[in-house]
Parts: structure tokens; sequence; C-alpha cells
């Protein structure tokens, strides 16, 4: 299972230029957010034409953030506690987001293009063996890596799905990544190496159809169904690591 809940972020796609950086935009937004105690700041992004500032809405310890892209919004929940304690679900994150974007869709009457979940964690510690399993589970590995089992390695797998949002047929695009990684914990009171089973999903609405068709009921309708999705691919990889 997994047991420290480290990415989630979802993206709405669309014509977001004009919400950007200014007074009354501002004022807006921080009073939209104001019990969540979201503070406004800007970042460059960089584009063909050359640098522009856009605006973000983030929490003081960057536990939250809301950015808006010129292309899209992204909504971002970062780890700030030892093993991610503060992510709290899945389910939670995208009830938050579904909220968030119908506040954010109420002001600003933008009708999006394409909508993305992803989410990552790290499986529960396993001894060298263990994930050695793992990865000849996966793979047919050549001569060299049989005899050498490698201590990292990355998986990915992508499909397309048919899923129906808010009354339309929609074509997805479904990612499944289980890698072994390695690093270091740097957060207070928790400092120290990491040997796991890295899990990530990125489900996300086909990029070929630029249709603007999405709005605040499609992101209330799509963020449970892909979450469903999530789901349900989790507990085959939790199968495939467990056997």
């Amino acid at each position: 299972m997994i047991e420290i809940q480290s990415k989630y972020e979802a993206s709405f796609f669309g014509r977001i230029e004009d919400i950007k950086p200014s007074p009354d935009t501002i004022s807006m937004l921080l009073d939209m957010f104001r019990d969540k105690g979201l503070l406004p700041t800007t970042f460059a992004e960089f584009r063909s034409s050359g640098p522009t500032s856009r605006l973000r809405m983030a929490s003081p310890d960057n536990e939250w953030s809301i950015s808006f892209v010129s292309e899209r919004i992204l909504f971002q929940k970062n780890m700030t506690k030892p093993k991610g304690a503060n992510m709290g679900t899945p389910e939670e994150f995208v009830r938050e987001v579904a909220e968030f974007s119908k506040q954010i869709l109420k002001r600003f009457p933008i009708k999006g293009t394409r909508l993305a979940l992803v989410t990552g964690g790290m499986m529960t510690e396993m001894a060298e063996r263990s994930l050695q399993n793992v990865y000849e589970r996966l793979f047919r590995p050549v001569r060299f890596y049989a005899d050498n089992p490698p201590t990292e390695w990355r998986s990915r797998s992508i499909a397309q799905f048919s899923l129906e949002v808010n009354g339309r047929e929609e074509r997805l695009n479904v990612l499944t990544d289980i890698n072994r990684i390695h690093g270091e914990f740097f957060l207070p009171g928790e400092v120290g190496p990491f040997d796991r089973i890295e899990v990530g999903f990125d489900i996300n609405t086909f990029h070929g159809n630029v249709e603007t068709r999405f709005d605040a009921e499609s992101v209330a309708d799509f963020y449970p169904k892909a979450l469903k999705l999530r789901s349900d691919l989790l507990s085959q990889v939790e199968v495939l690591v467990n056997e």
C-alpha cells in the first residue's frame, strides 16, 4: 500500500490569460480564499514571446498553491510534514479542487479544453529481495541486469480509455509509473535516506481535443471518476508488488 502520499496535482486547461496580476484580481482572489489563508505572489512564465508575470495564490507554508498559468489553472498540495502527514487522502484533495474550481469559474466564466489529475506516492519499505522481485515481475532484463540486479529502475505504461464526463464520452490518457527510487527526506523532524517503490498516476483528457467544453460541473464529475480509476489501478499494482 502507499504509505507516503507525496504528490497531488489537478489541472484545468483553457485560456487563462485574463487571470493575471492586478489589484482587482488579487483583491477578488484574496476574498475568495480568505478562509484558506492563501496569499498572492507572482512567478515568471517563459513563453516564445518572452517571460510573463503570472499569478499564484499559496498558503504561507506552501502546502496549497493555485497557479494561473496562461493555458491552465494548476492546483497543488505539497508535503510539509514528515511522511506527508499533512496531505490527507486523494478523495479530500479532489473535493477541495472541485470547490476551488467552482469559486474561480463563478467569477471567471472560462470553458476548459482539458482536465488532468496527477498523484504520486511511496509504498511501504521492503527488503532488498522483495524489491528485486518486483523488478523481475515488471521486466525481462538482458543478461547483464539479470546478473547484476539494478538498484534503481523506472517503468511507465500509457493507455487510452473512454470515460463519460458530464454526459459526454471523453477519451483519456492513462499513465502509470512504477519506479524504484533512492533519495533523502529533508523535512522538519525527518532527515534520512529512503529506498522505496514509487507509484504515480496521470489521468488526463486527450490532448488532441481542444474544444472548449469543461465547466465547474464537468470538474465535479471528472475528478471523482478519475480517482475511482486510479483506485482500481492502484489495487492491481499492489497485487503485483505483493505477490
